[in-house]
């Protein structure tokens, strides 16, 4: 069987004003709250998580029977994990109906998880889930999320061919700065919202995130991102931790589809 190994990952993003990294310390998880699943389910009791988890590639499970679930809160830094220990792959439609989360690889304690896909802002999607595997799917934002297995999916509307279509066109230039402007083009035509003073990215985003997106260093990104805030292409918005892209950034040639 299929299973949605519901995490509590309670590491908290940091909020630094210099744009420092978002791994930020790790803190004791919370309670659980699966009001959806209670009504589906029974009265299970998810337990508290005593012990912080070290690593977000290797979350603690609480519950691993859960076939599908129609409303899965998650709070900023909450994880679940999906995975497919079965001898098939399988195939799961994540709808949002509030929030975005960020979906990775997970492969154990020494292998740092990698970025697949960012997906979410009322989106439904598709994500085949090979055969044992395990896909980490953390909220960026406060979410709401529905998730249902089935055995088969549209081909055409797969998350990850798309998002692995464009972070490869991402990585395509030769030098970082085009390299990271092109990622935060990509995010904002994704999920930017567009304001008077320009375009904000709803959900904070590290250097080493960035770094990982790119292939670049995360001092390259530090050295680039202090650039663009030295010409006003780039603020930091409090609370939060949130980006505010100046139009002339995001506007600029070559210019990707902003679907907004």
């Amino acid at each position: 069987m299929s299973s949605i190994g519901v995490a509590v990952d309670s590491k908290i993003s940091s909020r630094c004003s210099d744009l420092s990294d978002s791994n930020g310390s790790w803190k004791p998880a919370t309670q659980t709250t699966l009001d959806a699943a209670s009504s589906s389910y029974g009265d299970e009791e998810f337990p508290f998580l005593l012990q912080p988890l070290h690593n977000a590639s290797c979350p603690i499970t609480v519950s691993s029977q859960l076939e599908s679930l129609e409303s899965l809160q998650l709070t900023v830094g909450q994880s679940i994990l999906l995975s497919s220990p079965t001898e098939q792959s399988r195939y799961v439609r994540l709808f949002f109906q509030q929030g975005i989360a960020r979906l990775s690889g997970s492969f154990g304690d020494h292998f740092p998880d990698i970025t697949l896909a960012f997906c979410g802002d009322s989106e439904s999607s598709w994500l085949r889930l090979p055969d044992g595997s395990n896909f980490l799917l953390e909220a960026l934002t406060n979410s709401s999320i529905g998730l249902h297995y089935a055995d088969n999916c549209p081909k055409e509307q797969d998350l990850l061919w798309d998002w692995l279509f464009d972070f490869h066109l991402v990585r395509h230039p030769v030098g970082a700065e085009a390299r990271l402007v092109a990622l935060l083009k990509l995010l904002i035509g994704r999920f930017g919202i567009r304001r008077s003073e320009g375009y904000e990215l709803p959900f904070p985003l590290g250097h080493a995130r960035m770094a990982e997106l790119i292939g670049a260093t995360r001092s390259t990104v530090t050295r680039q991102i202090t650039l663009f805030r030295n010409k006003n292409d780039l603020q930091l918005i409090e609370p939060g931790g949130t980006f505010l892209l100046s139009a002339r950034l995001i506007e600029s040639t070559p210019a990707m589809e902003l679907r907004l």
